[in-house]
């Protein structure tokens, strides 16, 4: 896995070009494709989800860049809808122009999704530049039109309908259909209100439309389930076989719903098994999204079973195919392998969260967590020895350092006062600050 990592990172500086467009579905290869597009409901977020982790976030300018450039489009994607001030992007497009008008596919939430990564493009670099001029504008247009569609009920709840899940064949021979409370669009638009929030107050605007945003996520209606885990929408069951995770993006990627609570965990496991298990319409990247997921909950050996279910899908050069070249697929398992390493997520920096049992031994350089805080660590006979982190860009640092017993910390190299393993770590950092933890003993 190790080789196969270093395989895709080659392949990721390969294909993009930091003054370049966003990278599309074939990446660096030209071979006679079904996909010559730039697909925007899974495969651009899954080839740039792991350059924040990777701390190659140059990369990623390409996808910002894009957006910036066609804004005036995706402006004129909205407008069919029936509204002035929103952002919209459909399923496919090319690299260079960004057409795809309301309602394609009523797959809502794919700018709010590509969105997400811009965000993550923020918290693994705090370039407040970037927050102020892109994502908050970008992001607050684009909820603008899941505003617009809002209904309320007789009780007080809102409901979202005619969205659609992406490519879940609800209806027999058609790939997508609007249904009501889909969750696909009902994860993107919470996460999005929440965002935006914390966005403004990170800003410090005056902003009108930000008790709308608490409203909504104060009375957003529930994400439907049934016994089996998360349904596709409040009319739908998960009951076909499906490559997407779209049902399942509050636990992954956005970790909104991030089974803290024993309920939680017992439905997002439910989940997982119902879907992964549902063979037939299961692709290479259904078992790199349920890896990640497991590392969420902290299962290392599921992270890596599911992992392993990406063998029989690779070619022996690592290159992957859907009836024709994809790349994005191998990309996402770099992310899945980052998360068995390093998770920073919900303002908490977690140190081997998600470690298998046959890994005994393991080290990683250099790799970057939101805050901008870039981290190295060592683990020996299953036990993390060391770890040592530079502070960026300032700020608080939290951090579950996932050792056992006292340990010593230093802040440029001045020892502080000791804390237990098993308790979350909390420094005030200042730029350029090396904070080092290691075991009390050693």
């Amino acid at each position: 896995w190790q080789q196969f990592y270093w395989q895709q990172i080659y392949k990721l500086g390969s294909a993009m070009k930091q003054d370049g467009v966003v990278l599309d579905s074939q990446g660096q290869w030209m071979p006679i494709t079904p996909w010559p597009t730039t697909v925007w409901n899974l495969n651009v977020q899954l080839s740039y989800m792991s350059i924040y982790t990777a701390n190659r976030c140059f990369l990623g300018d390409s996808l910002v860049r894009t957006l910036v450039s066609q804004q005036e489009t995706l402006k004129e994607n909205a407008k069919p809808a029936g509204i002035d001030n929103a952002m919209y992007i459909g399923r496919a497009t090319t690299p260079f122009d960004l057409t795809a008008a309301w309602p394609d596919t009523h797959e809502l939430g794919n700018l709010t999704w590509a969105l997400h990564n811009v965000w993550r493009h923020y918290r693994a670099t705090m370039d407040h530049e970037l927050l102020a001029k892109v994502l908050y504008p970008f992001l607050k247009q684009s909820i603008n039109l899941y505003l617009h569609f809002l209904t309320e009920d007789e009780d007080g709840v809102l409901h979202l309908p005619n969205t659609s899940s992406p490519e879940y064949p609800s209806v027999e021979g058609v790939n997508w259909h609007p249904i009501l409370d889909c969750n696909y669009s009902l994860a993107l638009l919470r996460w999005g209100c929440e965002t935006l929030i914390e966005a403004r107050e990170l800003l410090g605007v005056d902003e009108p439309l930000v008790d709308r945003w608490r409203d909504v996520v104060n009375r957003l209606v529930d994400y439907p389930v049934d016994e089996n885990g998360f349904r596709v929408g409040a009319e739908i069951p998960f009951a076909t076989s499906h490559r997407h995770f779209s049902h399942m993006l509050m636990v992954y990627p956005l970790r909104t719903f991030s089974g803290e609570r024993p309920e939680d965990r017992e439905l997002i496991q439910k989940s997982i098994a119902h879907w992964i298990g549902m063979e037939g319409g299961l692709e290479g990247y259904s078992f790199t999204s349920a890896s990640a997921m497991a590392a969420s909950l902290g299962d290392g050996n599921d992270a890596l079973e599911y992992l392993e279910g990406l063998r029989a899908y690779l070619l022996p050069n690592t290159m992957y195919a859907e009836k024709g070249p994809v790349i994005e697929t191998p990309l996402s398992a770099v992310e899945s392998l980052h998360d068995m390493l390093l998770q920073s997520w919900g303002g908490t920096v977690r140190i081997f969260p998600a470690m298998p049992d046959s890994w005994t031994d393991a080290e990683f350089q250099n790799l970057l967590a939101e805050g901008g805080f870039e981290v190295s660590a060592t683990r020996e006979d299953r036990r993390t020895t060391s770890i040592r982190i530079v502070s960026r860009a300032g700020g608080k640092l939290r951090l579950a350092a996932g050792m056992e017993g006292p340990l010593s910390i230093q802040k440029d190299n001045e020892q502080m006062s000791g804390a237990s393993g098993s308790h979350l770590i909390e420094l005030d950092t200042k730029p350029g600050q090396t904070i080092e933890v290691n075991p009390a003993s050693t």
